[in-house]
């Protein structure tokens, strides 16, 4: 049986998401501490959400999706 994650490790914050080019919308769970370490405290995104990918970060940090950012600049 696997143990039981602390409350300071568990996914317990919810984001919601939205892209601004193509009305794309997702919720994604994440670390509370996580996200007040990135909101407005200095940690890099990618070194406090490591586990969402670089299209959900960019979306967290432009309101831009993969696909629209794709459209925009090219793979």
């Amino acid at each position: 049986m696997a143990d039981k994650l602390s409350p300071e490790q568990e996914f317990n914050f919810e984001v919601e998401l939205h892209c601004d080019g193509c009305d794309h919308e997702e919720t994604v769970l994440v670390r509370e501490r996580d996200y007040n370490a990135w909101a407005g405290n200095g940690v890099y995104i990618q070194d406090a959400f490591y586990y969402l990918s670089a299209g959900q970060r960019e979306l967290m940090i432009s309101n831009t999706c993969d696909d629209c950012w794709k459209k925009l600049y090219g793979e």
